[in-house]
């Protein structure tokens, strides 16, 4: 994802039904693939007595710390400097923290009692 949001909002400032449609379909890959695997490793992140309480915790927080001030600071970004490539900046720094933070947890091992 970081290196898709600058290609993506180039795509979509285009204002061509094509390319938006064609930025579309690569983010829509690209969030399915990450989404798919991203349900496996929030389970197997926690034992099996505590896995749906602390994968739903642990999603549905991050949801809101993270994805809840989302719109407003990129709709802040975009009207301060007119550009979505600030908004595409502000995408591929948070995706790159992820990514930091990912690589930071490990692989997780199943704990199956």
């Amino acid at each position: 994802m970081t290196l898709f949001a600058f290609p993506y909002f180039a795509l979509l400032g285009t204002r061509s039904h094509l390319a938006v449609l064609i930025a579309m379909i690569m983010l829509m890959v690209i969030h399915s693939a990450i989404y798919g695997t991203e349900a496996a490793y929030i389970a197997e992140s926690f034992p099996a007595q505590i896995r749906y309480t602390g994968a739903s915790l642990g999603y549905q927080g991050a949801s809101i710390i993270a994805g809840g001030p989302a719109p407003l600071v990129s709709l802040w970004l975009y009207q301060t400097f007119h550009t979505g490539y600030a908004v595409a900046a502000f995408l591929a720094g948070m995706a790159l923290i992820s990514a930091v933070a990912a690589f930071f947890l490990g692989r997780p091992t199943p704990k199956v009692t």
